[in-house]
């Protein structure tokens, strides 16, 4: 109800992310990671959250520009992370919907 609260464990933050987005609530998964990379740069929840993002950017809300900038972001900053190969295929997937967008 307030709109300036905030989650203060990150964890706490990973598992509602991800609920919402199991539960369909793709607005309120935005919402939830709305500033998790600045809020803590270092989590190691940081790539998985921002993986789940720009997907709802680009498949739920036609975001696509803003979640490339994130996925080439991912890709630069965590080339070995365990999630790579899936933030590539995102990567992929997103520039191929901007492809053909342009058409």
């Amino acid at each position: 109800l307030d709109p300036d609260f905030q989650l203060e464990v990150p964890e706490d933050i990973t598992r509602l992310i991800a609920h919402a987005v199991a539960t369909g609530q793709s607005r309120l998964a935005l919402e939830l990671a709305a500033g998790f990379d600045t809020r803590f740069p270092r989590n190691a929840d940081l790539p998985q959250n921002l993986l789940l993002t720009a997907r709802l950017m680009a498949e739920r809300f036609g975001r696509a520009p803003e979640a490339k900038q994130i996925l080439e972001g991912l890709v630069k900053r965590y080339p070995e992370h365990p999630l790579a190969a899936e933030i590539n295929q995102a990567l992929a997937e997103v520039q191929h919907m901007l492809v053909i967008e342009k058409r």
